[in-house]
């Protein structure tokens, strides 16, 4: 699926997140001139907006590979083979598991 298998998604990610939040602060420090937001604060905003996306899209990604591994473990696909003959046949008597489950 991933052609560079290496690469995490979540750094992408939070690379792209801290180049638009500091690409962002920057404009908006140039159009307002507040003076609060000089070079160095844009660059620890960008950085701490970075780590945070990092954390959680790292978290999504480990959820997301237990998930797999669960799908694929042979067991469940055993069951969900099952239930889908199961519902091919109440299909063809004209009936479905969702109308007998509720």
């Amino acid at each position: 699926m991933r052609v560079f298998r290496k690469v995490k998604v979540a750094l992408i990610l939070a690379l792209v997140a801290a180049l638009i939040t500091g690409v962002g602060l920057y404009l908006l420090e140039k159009s307002v001139q507040t003076g609060y937001l000089s070079p160095i604060v844009i660059l620890i905003i960008a950085l701490v907006v970075m780590a945070i996306v990092y954390g959680l899209i790292g978290m999504l990604e480990f959820f997301a590979d237990i998930a797999g591994a669960v799908a694929s473990w042979r067991p469940v696909l055993f069951i969900l083979g099952v239930l889908a003959l199961v519902e091919a046949a109440l299909l063809f008597s004209g009936s479905s598991l969702a109308g007998i489950i509720g």
